[in-house]
């Protein structure tokens, strides 16, 4: 397993060389989760009311720490994560957005909103099949899966492949 500690001192020495360290927060520590499959990174936020002062703690997913998956991968989720520990970086855009594209342009990185197993060389765990319903795009077919009943999902929601209608539907 990758050391996570290492990767994330080089990404902040990478941020440092191009005069960007001063945008970070405090961070109070960076810690494996092994039970994230969802998700490969994250990072609460804790800001003190008084003085408006912010730390973070962030956790990287072990699924990517795995040794057969190149660091570069890792230390582009890790350079994600940290971006988020800037004083904009609460959301994927504005502040985020703005570093997100300095670092790329700067350092070569392709840090996005977000990233798929195969990002990594990785095989996605099997889907749980226990679905009782199931969205369906009425304009390209695509099909997610549910387990509780979504009321508003027709009326709030559009595909994120191609912005069309959704439909729920009983399986």
């Amino acid at each position: 397993m990758k050391d996570v500690n290492a990767l994330t001192n080089e990404c902040i020495n990478e941020l440092e060389s191009i005069g960007l360290k001063d945008e970070l927060e405090t961070i109070t520590s960076v810690t494996v989760n092994s039970r994230a499959k969802g998700r490969f990174g994250r990072v609460l936020t804790r800001r003190n009311r008084s003085t408006g002062k912010a730390t973070h703690s962030m956790t990287i997913s072990s699924e990517i720490l795995q040794d057969c998956v190149d660091d570069k991968a890792v230390k582009n989720t890790i350079m994600h994560e940290l971006l988020h520990c800037t004083r904009d970086g609460n959301n994927h855009t504005g502040g985020w957005k703005r570093l997100a594209n300095i670092v790329n342009r700067k350092l070569g990185y392709n840090i996005t909103r977000a990233n798929k197993y195969s990002d990594f060389g990785l095989q996605a765990p099997a889907p749980r099949e226990n679905y009782k319903y199931e969205i369906v795009c009425s304009n390209c077919g695509e099909v997610i899966g549910k387990r509780k009943r979504m009321s508003n999902v027709t009326s709030k929601y559009v595909c994120g492949k191609c912005k069309g209608k959704l439909i729920m539907r009983k399986i």
